[in-house]
């Protein structure tokens, strides 16, 4: 398990753990973000991210992944380790109705992503297809696969 990490949101205290797991059979990563009330760490409200996973990057949402905000067409890259993005998982589980007081089961949190505007079906596993891929590939197609010379003149 992660250290446990401190985060204000509303005037509100709360601590939040951050852990992936890789599965090496299916290649997919299981990433999960627990929120807790900081004055009490036994009633969690917990996200699943069920993604691919790069054999040498790892996670997206752990490296950081470019997703497209559909209300404006702007892309923004997302990270589960920067706060900003935590505080909005904190605002949606206060918004539905969790204040610390029971555990909750389990929320997808792709799914979440998506309702909150953000285009994330390519994170599930199979969809590889990806901005943060096509960035490798196109960088990688943009190589040259010789040095100039002075031939080339």
């Amino acid at each position: 398990m992660s250290n446990p990490r401190k985060i204000v949101v509303n005037d509100q205290q709360f601590v939040y753990t951050l852990n992936a797991q890789y599965d090496g059979i299916d290649g997919t990563s299981r990433v999960a973000l627990t929120l807790f009330r900081a004055e009490s760490r036994r009633r969690a409200f917990a996200f699943r991210f069920h993604t691919w996973e790069d054999v040498v990057a790892g996670s997206p949402l752990m490296v950081g992944i470019d997703l497209r905000y559909r209300e404006t067409g702007g892309i923004e890259r997302w990270n589960l380790h920067h706060p900003g993005r935590v505080r909005l998982f904190v605002l949606y589980a206060l918004e539905s109705g969790w204040g610390g007081n029971a555990e909750t089961d389990a929320v997808d949190g792709i799914g979440v992503l998506e309702e909150l505007g953000w285009e994330a079906e390519m994170l599930r596993p199979g969809n590889e297809t990806t901005l943060f891929v096509s960035r490798a590939t196109a960088t990688a197609a943009s190589t040259p696969s010789r040095r100039p010379t002075t031939d080339d003149c």
